[in-house]
């Protein structure tokens, strides 16, 4: 009997780790200050080939979010079911089209 106890805790301690592990290397949001939104912005859509850019337009035709991440920093964001961003043109687009929303923020993932 308290072999089984053993063995359960084991397995559950286990289990705890691996989880904790798994989310390790999860990133934290900051909000960014709403003055440099539009400078950051336009860096971005100035060195575009330095970014992986996608999406996310909820409801249909509505921005929701964009996320830019940086191609040289070895990290890829994980964004199932948003839409690469193909073209500057495109980006342009949607930048505009975010503008409408009245919460713009602009945040940064920090991975610590």
């Amino acid at each position: 009997m308290e072999r089984k106890r053993f063995i359960y805790a084991a397995v559950i301690g286990l289990i705890g780790v691996f989880f904790v592990y798994g989310c390790a290397n999860q990133g934290r949001l900051r909000a960014q200050p709403r003055s440099g939104i539009a400078a950051a912005v336009e860096d971005i859509k100035q060195n575009y080939d330095e970014f992986l850019i996608h999406a996310n337009e909820w409801p249909a035709g509505e921005v929701s979010a964009i996320v830019f991440d940086p191609r040289q920093d070895n990290r890829t964001i994980q964004n199932d079911g948003w839409t690469e961003v193909t073209s500057k043109e495109q980006l342009s687009k949607l930048v505009e089209r975010s503008k409408r929303n009245i919460y713009l923020q602009f945040f940064k993932i920090y991975v610590e």
